[in-house]
């Protein structure tokens, strides 16, 4: 049962003061001042927002006279979000509304502690006995029961109450037992690789020197590309999967990518431009890519960069942690962003770009005078079809420059088969097993330069 209500019997004990059953609707209750101030601050329910969309509303709303509600918040910030892209939706809701704003008897007590005590305590408790009388455990259409979402939503409120965040985001507030809590816990190293961590193999008999394990974001399935040894972390360490975490993470990915796929992703309000020189990059170069900082989100300590797809909308957030201790290293939001090669507009010399793996690999050779660098975002997050999207514009061929060791060299090689594929010219530029692209200084950038397009 959840923490919220009480059994029926109990229900029937406590006092209920008088009110009214009204038939309306959302678009009326979202006019009220005492609503859209209780609900401007509720975190974004992802789960809640795409049963709403699928079910509508079931369970009816307990509200105070002044329209101040008390169960149905969520419910309510989810069909404001929901409108957000949808003006026209509105739903027949039930209101049990109050015909006295009974709690105001409580400011007979001077103690002002005591007295807000007492009248959270009450809301509390008129919460609890509504919900075990009036909410019927309804389920959507794959069989979760549509309550559960609230559940999830109130662990997220009082999460979100708790640290005074105003970022709204599910996601600093998620559940102890995800993925990568786990790989923490039991000390794994990993980054973040598409929708995936990559790991060392978990295989004991596998000598993983450079990590070749997949494992799945949320559901935590693996799989070894070197040895073929495949799991799912919980099971492996035997912890407790939480599969209405993975359905809600899935839900997740289906409302991001479809936001994503139509309006793209506004900053996070409290942004603060990046205007510094991290890792020798001249200011105006993070400004040229729209750097910024944020301390409210779960980019806190990361130098964040929006990425635009060839649109100019912004279709993820790449954030990097400015120590080299953080875990993951690079942070993507949404976690299953598709990620498009980065610049999208690009800038060729002689008709060529040059394509690296990491972000920074390219904003150092853009710094340092080779403004035709883009990246990739790891070697198998190019397909033909970003690569059509560079013969669009007028790019003839592609410089590779990959990580010197074996698994980069062979990503390099495959990929000069997809750019022949697409009808560009490719070249494979090794700088060998200890130079990286990310580190070179502004001479090395200009005797590549000279090297590659002097001719």
């Amino acid at each position: 049962m959840a923490s919220d209500r009480i059994g029926e019997t109990a229900a029937n004990l406590v006092a209920v003061p008088p009110y009214e059953v009204v038939n309306t609707t959302t678009d009326r209750l979202l006019l009220e001042p005492t609503v859209t101030q209780n609900i401007h601050n509720v975190p974004a329910n992802e789960p809640l927002i795409a049963s709403i969309k699928e079910n509508g509303i079931k369970n009816p709303f307990l509200a105070m006279k002044s329209w101040y509600p008390i169960a149905g918040s969520q419910r309510l910030r989810a069909v404001q979000i929901i409108k957000q892209t949808d003006s026209n939706f509105n739903l027949d809701v039930i209101v049990h509304r109050y015909l006295e704003d009974w709690w105001n008897c409580y400011y007979l007590w001077s103690d002002k502690k005591f007295r807000d005590d007492a009248i959270a305590i009450w809301f509390q408790m008129q919460e609890a006995v509504f919900k075990s009388k009036f909410y019927k455990h309804e389920v959507d259409s794959d069989g979760t029961k549509m309550t559960e979402y609230e559940d999830l939503g109130e662990k997220l409120k009082w999460n979100h109450d708790r640290d005074n965040s105003n970022s709204g985001s599910i996601d600093s507030d998620l559940p102890n037992n995800r993925v990568d809590e786990l790989l923490q816990e039991q000390r794994i190293d990993f980054k973040v690789s598409g929708r995936d961590f990559l790991v060392k193999c978990l295989n004991p008999d596998h000598e993983d020197s450079n990590p070749s394990m997949r494992v799945d974001q949320v559901t935590g399935v693996f799989n070894c590309f070197a040895c073929g040894f495949k799991g799912n972390v919980f099971k492996h360490f035997g912890a407790a999967a939480n599969y209405l975490e993975i359905k809600r993470q899935r839900l997740k990915e289906s409302i991001n990518e479809k936001r994503s796929a139509s309006i793209g992703f506004e900053f996070p309000r409290g942004f603060v431009p990046y205007i510094g020189n991290w890792r020798g990059i001249q200011p105006e170069t993070y400004k040229h890519f729209d750097a910024f900082m944020h301390h409210e989100t779960q980019f806190n300590g990361r130098l964040v960069f929006p990425v635009r797809d060839i649109t100019g909308k912004v279709v993820a957030f790449n954030g990097r942690h400015m120590t080299m201790t953080e875990i993951p290293k690079y942070l993507i939001y949404p976690p299953q962003a598709k990620l498009p090669l980065y610049p999208s507009a690009v800038k060729p010399i002689k008709g060529r770009v040059i394509l690296v793996e990491g972000i920074f690999d390219m904003i150092n050779l853009f710094d340092k005078g080779l403004p035709n660098a883009i990246c990739c975002f790891g070697t198998k997050n190019i397909d033909e079809d970003k690569l059509s999207i560079l013969k669009m514009q007028n790019v003839e061929g592609v410089d590779i420059i990959f990580d010197g060791d074996t698994a980069g060299q062979d990503a390099a090689e495959a990929l000069k088969i997809l750019t022949d594929k697409v009808g560009l010219t490719s070249r494979n530029i090794n700088l060998g097993q200890h130079m990286d692209p990310g580190a070179l200084a502004e001479t090395q950038v200009q005797k590549l330069r000279e090297r590659l397009y002097s001719s």
